[in-house]
């Protein structure tokens, strides 16, 4: 039982042996690099319930095509909203947060002018544009194709208070 191995199954083993090794640490660097991928496992917990806006008292909603961005602690998961004057009574309410890369929106600039995910109010906007009145993503990023469009919170507005009830 004592055989020798040539030169030839000997530089194999070691081929085989080294291939097997390289296969090893490569699988094993692939899978900490795809874990680095994952998001956060620390979601924040967002309250759900209402809250309720003055819109008498809000200077930047008196006009339709007007509109305001609002941060109501715990909800949303502490991310702004975008309130805007859509119509005589009506409003429409979007989460702030763009759903290319989760920056923060900018309200309406002018009376009737989109939504804009601006670097320059942010450093991480990509001036992606989206309708104040749907929330619908009329400019992609940098100025490529539009996808998608900014999560809609439900909102109802009584007309003879002058009060919008967010829902969320």
């Amino acid at each position: 039982m004592n055989e020798q191995l040539t030169n030839e199954q000997r530089r194999s083993f070691i081929l085989k042996a080294g291939s097997l090794l390289g296969v090893s640490v490569c699988a094993g660097s692939m899978a900490a690099f795809l874990n680095s991928c994952e998001k956060d496992e620390n979601k924040i917990v967002t309250a759900t319930g209402t809250v309720t806006v003055n819109v008498a008292s809000e200077t930047g909603l008196q006009t339709v095509g007007d509109g305001v961005k609002k941060t109501y602690d715990g909800y949303n998961a502490n991310k702004p909203v975008i309130i805007v004057k859509t119509g005589v009574d009506t409003f429409m309410v979007f989460s702030a947060v763009c759903n290319h890369q989760q920056c923060i929106v900018s309200a309406p600039k002018a009376t009737g002018s989109n939504i804009v995910c601006s670097f320059a109010d942010n450093k991480c906007g990509h001036e992606a544009e989206f309708s104040p009145v749907t929330g619908v993503q009329t400019v992609g990023p940098n100025g490529g194709a539009a996808s998608g469009g900014l999560t809609v919170i439900p909102s109802s507005y009584n007309a003879s208070t002058k009060v919008l009830t967010i829902t969320f």
